[in-house]
């Protein structure tokens, strides 16, 4: 092969290194640094219980997965410098590497090489992916992982060696160990449709996500042994109130609460303090050791969100969360509009990225307002692609829209299919507030089918 060749085989990724350079660089330009204020995260164990207690800490952990805060662990046992270099430089090649993964995914999708790198490009340029790429917290992460969980499923599917089938099962595992909106029920879901698929190598598939059940189901199970419920996230009910409790005024709260159908702490909302609740800081003794459990904050002066009473207040809000959905089903479906509106706006908006969306405010408002059309705050372009490719996506689970496809592809868009549907319409439903991030989890997703999608229409068009 001549060099020539080479460079034009070569040609489409490095130009998605291009633009992934030039992001960095006007980022650099700009000011942007690491956002990493982990003092003030909610999901972030006390950094010194960390330091001197991390498998107490992670064993006694049931605000969320334990992955992030293992790593958390190790970054201060190592003392590392959360807005260092090595951690600037590790999350500057975990978004190379989730374009390289995008223009990978929509080529396997169909796409032409030269209209992936367009998705891919479009995805590094974005001022939103940039915010995300400098904020340490596992959203970057997240979304890489979910495109090397669906590219090695579909090597796996093609060869299904026992190195591809375990790196599968072990990638699948730390997604579902590292953010709870990927659910057992997710992996499940995952599972039988990929084993429903005809040609593929089911028994060796079968065998790598029964293994991957196994292992993502352990934080489960320890939370049930422990806390007496299944799940890796105590949080669902106070996000579940996040959305309910937008669908009435204060007033309203107050006298349904006063009526007796609602519990008071419900007027008060999800995620407050303690004493917010009349609670005290008590704890089963057996827990009073435990700092993780027994401090009301973290010593930043932060909420503790894992203390041991926060376990029993989201039950208590999720029962009432039902209860405003079945008495208020209007209200409901205002709200439920309301969070599919947010996850049509840009993941720059999200308050999370405020300080670093100042820093790049000329990026971002040339971004809006040319790229995504931003009339009147309605992002015309971003809402059109977003649901245009989430559409896209789903009709990929058609038995006939795949048919022609070998099957290794067709279980890779399957899977693609499910995840995307999954985080939309699960986070949709239960959250508001954490809108924006869900959607940029399968960004990459849905670029990725609309570069497929736009290969076809061009070939269409160049017919006689």
């Amino acid at each position: 092969m001549g060099g020539g060749q080479k460079i034009d085989k070569w040609a489409p990724q490095l130009l998605v290194a291009t633009v992934w350079l030039a992001s960095v660089a006007l980022a650099h330009h700009l000011g942007l640094a690491m956002q990493a204020d982990l003092g003030r995260s909610w999901q972030a164990l006390d950094l010194g219980e960390l330091r001197h207690h991390l498998g107490q800490s992670l064993w006694y952990q049931h605000s969320q997965p334990p992955l992030w805060n293992a790593l958390l662990g190790a970054m201060v046992a190592l003392n590392l410098d959360p807005q260092g270099p090595l951690l600037h430089g590790l999350f500057d090649a975990i978004g190379l590497a989730t374009g390289l993964l995008t223009w990978q995914l929509a080529v396997h999708f169909g796409a032409g090489r030269w209209w992936a790198a367009l998705a891919a490009s479009l995805l590094l340029a974005s001022p939103g992916f940039a915010l995300t790429a400098h904020w340490l917290f596992y959203d970057a992460p997240v979304a890489l992982l979910i495109l090397m969980v669906l590219l090695t499923l579909f090597q796996a599917a093609q060869r299904p060696t026992v190195l591809r089938l375990l790196v599968f099962a072990l990638l699948t595992v730390a997604l579902v160990w590292l953010r709870s909106a990927f659910h057992l029920g997710w992996l499940l879901g995952l599972a039988a449709l990929v084993l429903a698929g005809r040609d593929l190598p089911r028994r060796r598939l079968g065998l790598a996500l029964a293994l991957a059940i196994v292992l993502a189901a352990l934080p489960f199970a320890k939370n049930a042994l422990v806390f007496g419920q299944f799940t890796t996230s105590s949080w669902a009910g106070m996000s579940a109130q996040r959305l309910t409790k937008t669908m009435l005024t204060p007033v309203q709260l107050q006298a349904e609460v006063a009526a007796g159908e609602l519990a008071p702490i419900t007027a008060v909302g999800p995620f407050q303090a303690l004493q917010r609740y009349g609670r005290t800081a008590d704890v089963p003794n057996k827990y009073k050791e435990i700092a993780v459990l027994s401090a009301p904050y973290k010593t930043t002066g932060e909420i503790n969100f894992n203390h041991y009473a926060y376990l029993d207040l989201s039950r208590r809000l999720a029962a009432d969360a039902v209860r405003l959905v079945i008495r208020h089903p209007g209200a409901y479906l205002r709200a439920h509009a309301a969070a599919w509106l947010q996850w049509l706006r840009p993941t720059a908006l999200d308050p999370n990225l405020s300080d670093g969306r100042k820093i790049l405010r000329p990026w971002v408002d040339l971004w809006d307002h040319y790229l995504l059309l931003d009339l009147a705050q309605v992002f015309v372009l971003l809402a059109l692609g977003a649901l245009l490719g989430l559409a896209l996506l789903a009709d990929r689970l058609r038995p006939r829209t795949v048919a022609h496809l070998d099957p290794p592809t067709r279980a890779l868009l399957r899977a693609a299919a499910w995840t995307a549907l999954w985080i939309t319409l699960l986070g949709n439903a239960l959250e508001y507030g954490e809108n924006y991030r869900f959607r940029a989890y399968i960004d990459p997703l849905l670029l990725a089918v609309l570069a497929a999608a736009a290969t076809q229409l061009a070939s269409r068009l160049r017919r006689p």
